[in-house]
């Protein structure tokens, strides 16, 4: 659960509940990194924008930084592909906890 419900936090969040999808690949084509993916696919909502990460592989390109690194902490920023051939096979049910718990922190906080 996140301790604040702030981006850093959630982010925090988001990464150990990442940590515990199942990796379904097989053999040498294991290279791109699952965490990357979850916070990519995570980033593409939260800026909601859906050509989030293509620009900021052309400002990596082009800068050799971009936001997705420093605001939410890619290592490597993935293709739509790339996102959806690592995290099409996690189920779900692996993100209700995320879901529960970010509901329930609003909840709170529209209460106070």
């Amino acid at each position: 659960m996140p301790k604040e419900l702030t981006l850093p936090g959630l982010l925090t969040y988001l990464e150990q509940v990442m940590a515990q999808f199942p990796d379904l690949r097989v053999g040498n084509n294991t290279q791109d990194d699952l965490r990357d993916a979850g916070l990519g696919a995570f980033a593409v909502f939260f800026t909601q924008s859906a050509s989030f990460l293509a620009r900021q592989s052309a400002l990596k390109l082009h800068q050799g930084r971009c936001n997705a690194e420093s605001v939410f902490g890619l290592q490597q920023v993935p293709s739509d592909n790339q996102i959806r051939n690592l995290l099409d096979p996690v189920s779900p049910t692996f993100l209700a906890a995320v879901y529960r718990q970010v509901f329930l922190a609003l909840d709170v906080r529209a209460r106070r």
